[in-house]
């Protein structure tokens, strides 16, 4: 038995069989991924602006004013802008699509933690983890694309990534 052989490599074996559309050299996987992607990016840019529509209502919720409830937006705006030059370093190191589901895990557990806060410091902190998660999508979901598309579908790809952006 191969002790380095981990249970994610088990099920990724069993789902990833050659003739499977999740195998990267199937035709249809890149486009998957795309779809994948896509649905990330949509979510991030997405979050980056519905909030805004919510103010009024978040601000009631908690009975705060807009001096403290500024910064759901602001911890948002600000976690993205530090992981978005930090996430290309990162997935150099560790791997770009580990580290786009990585920050696609830290994104849904911020978004997740955002609807149950039960005050508006939590909701804060949820935001500062739903950023650090948006800002590692966006430009690694683009970096993906790029480098699983031939140079003849790229610009299509991009063009729909970008539609969801």
């Amino acid at each position: 038995m191969d002790r380095r052989r981990t249970p994610s490599h088990r099920i990724r074996n069993l789902i990833r069989k050659p003739d499977s559309i999740f195998h990267p050299r199937h035709i249809s996987y890149k486009w998957i991924l795309l779809a994948n992607i896509m649905l990330g990016t949509f979510m991030a840019v997405l979050d980056a602006t519905i909030v805004n529509v919510g103010l009024p209502k978040i601000m009631a919720s908690y009975g705060v004013g807009l001096d403290k409830i500024e910064w759901v937006i602001t911890a948002y705006m600000l976690a993205m802008a530090v992981m978005l030059p930090t996430s290309g370093w990162m997935a150099d190191k560790f791997g770009f699509k580990r580290m786009y589901f990585l920050g696609l895990l830290f994104f849904t557990l911020g978004s997740m933690l955002c609807g149950v806060s039960v005050n508006e410091n939590m909701l804060i902190a949820s935001r500062i983890l739903q950023g650090l998660g948006a800002g590692t999508i966006q430009p690694l979901g683009m970096a993906i694309i790029t480098r699983e598309f031939p140079p003849e579908q790229r610009g299509i790809a991009l063009g729909f990534w970008g539609i969801a952006a």
